[in-house]
Order: structure tokens, then C-alpha cells, then sequence
């Protein structure tokens, strides 16, 4: 995978993240900490998401209108980018590795009781569906060569070296 840490696990990594009281760390803020760690990572995946699928409304859109925004190379390099490591990661068969790492904290902290927090379980609904691996691939790959269409047809500008003035 592209930067997940085998060597560590989750629960070694954030494991060691918790109170302590006179030395000692009890179990329940180590849990604690695990679900909380686990629901920031979720919410960092829904950002991801958010940022891919309203990125590209958004230069659509701003193509359109002709917004001098939406025809930023960085800004659409980004969105082209996000969406091409999803799409080859699901090829490759691959799982995300932040759904790896919220798994593995939701696991360290004894599971879903309640599936997670309040926030992680709405979030989990909206974002998680139970179909094969080869229909997110195909989706993925579609979303991928619609941004990939969008930046032939209407290029973004070409950036200026040195002049800080491309965004």
C-alpha cells in the first residue's frame, strides 16, 4: 500500500496515547482514546471524499461561469490526483488505507458497541456500502476518466514558475 505502516499496528501506535494515573493506564480511557482516534480518521475520509466529488462540481461549475479559480493547474492537479490513487488502489485491490486504519482502532477499542460514536456511525452510513470490490473499481475508474475528460476538454491553466501567482 502506498504509506500504511505494517510494521506498526494501530494499537500500538495509539495505544500508547492515553492517560495515565500514577503511572498506570487504565483500560477505559485507552479504549476511549482508540474510538476517538478511529472517528477522527473517519471524518478525514469523509473530508477526502467531500473534497473529490465537490472539487469537481465545483470546476465544472466554475468552468461554466468562468471563475479564474477553476482553471487552476494545482487545484485540479489535486482533484485528479486523489481520485487516480483511489481508482488504482481499487484495481490493484486494495483496500483505503484509512478504512484499514479505522478498522483496526474500532477493533483495538472492543468493537462497535453502538457502531461508534454518534458522528462515526452517520458518517460510516453515508460513506460505506456492501457491494463487490469491482463495482467500486468500476466507479472509481469512471469518476477517474470523467475529471481526466473534464481536464482535456478544458485544460487548466499552465502554471508560472516562480511567480506564486498560478492558484
Amino acid at each position: 500500500m502506498l504509506w500504511y505502516p505494517q510494521e506498526h499496528s494501530w494499537n500500538e501506535i495509539f495505544g500508547r496515547i492515553t492517560y495515565s494515573y500514577k503511572g498506570r493506564q487504565t483500560r477505559a480511557v485507552e479504549t476511549k482514546m482508540h474510538s476517538v482516534w478511529a472517528d477522527i480518521i473517519l471524518f478525514l475520509h469523509a473530508l477526502f471524499i467531500a473534497f473529490v466529488v465537490l472539487s469537481f462540481i465545483l470546476i465544472v461549475i466554475g468552468i461554466v461561469r468562468q471563475w479564474h479559480w477553476a482553471g487552476s493547474f494545482w487545484f485540479r492537479a489535486a482533484n485528479l490526483l486523489a481520485i487516480g490513487i483511489v481508482a488504482v488502489n481499487a484495481w490493484l485491490g486494495r483496500i483505503c488505507p484509512l478504512t484499514i486504519w479505522e478498522n483496526e482502532l474500532r477493533e483495538a477499542a472492543g468493537g462497535n458497541v453502538y457502531p461508534g460514536s454518534f458522528v462515526g456511525y452517520y458518517l460510516q452510513k453515508v460513506i460505506y456500502y456492501d457491494f463487490p470490490l469491482w463495482v467500486f473499481a468500476t466507479g472509481y475508474t469512471a469518476f477517474a476518466l470523467l475529471i481526466l475528460i473534464m481536464w482535456i476538454i478544458w485544460p487548466p491553466r499552465r502554471p508560472r514558475l516562480g511567480s506564486g501567482k498560478n492558484l
